[in-house]
């Protein structure tokens, strides 16, 4: 198929963040290329295939949070593989190709041949749209839940981090920031009551010592 049909800002969507970034990633540059090639095919799994990834990672990718303009670069670019598709199956079938008829060597006439391989791409890139994405193994599934229980756990100990943070900042210790940290304190606690300018050796103003809980004895 042709892509001199395809919109011009069709390649200037915004890629799906990544959380980590990686060689063999989705990375913007893969993103786009992933696009192009399923304007060009209008199949989800040739298109992955054009760029080192198979059709469930380029699904899971339009599942991210953060997708919503790759997404929609996703739908414009299989309605331009849909039209080239039956753009040309319609020009094929207006002017089907002729082939001579030979008889002993000679030509004794023309017949007109429509080849049935541009009706099944028209019809494969119309239904590719609505194709439901591959299902997960059982795998796999275990294999995603395990690592959102992983991130999960990863969130949890830095909250922990920021608590024990804030907690000796409030006593006069030196609040010892980890760098990675500040920033997402600051979106946990608001940014008007937040010391970001605390060193991470103590060496900054701290806010007066507040009183130490009483402990009753027994």
């Amino acid at each position: 198929m042709s892509t001199s049909a395809n919109p011009p800002d069709l390649l200037l969507f915004e890629p799906v963040p990544q959380r980590r970034v990686r060689a063999n990633g989705w990375s913007a540059e893969v993103q786009r290329a992933f696009i192009d090639g399923l304007a060009r095919t209008g199949v989800v799994a040739r298109a992955a295939r054009s760029v080192g990834k198979s059709a469930r990672s380029a699904y899971a990718l339009r599942d991210r949070d953060g997708a919503q303009d790759f997404s929609r670069a996703w739908d414009q670019a299989m309605r331009c593989a849909r039209d080239a598709a039956l753009g040309a199956a319609r020009d094929h079938l207006m002017a089907p190709e002729r082939v001579p008829v030979l008889y002993r060597g000679r030509i004794v006439g023309w017949r007109e041949r429509v080849n049935d391989r541009v009706l099944i791409a028209a019809l494969r890139a119309i239904h590719a749209r609505s194709a439901p994405p591959p299902a997960l193994s059982l795998a796999e599934g275990a294999a995603r839940a395990a690592e959102r229980r992983r991130e999960a756990a990863a969130e949890r100990k830095r909250v922990q981090a920021i608590r024990f943070a804030e907690a000796r900042h409030r006593y006069g210790a030196p609040a010892l920031w980890p760098d990675d940290l500040r920033e997402q304190y600051a979106r946990l606690h608001g940014r008007a009551s937040v010391r970001l300018n605390l060193s991470a050796r103590g060496g900054a103003e701290s806010p007066p010592r507040s009183a130490p809980p009483q402990v009753r004895g027994i």
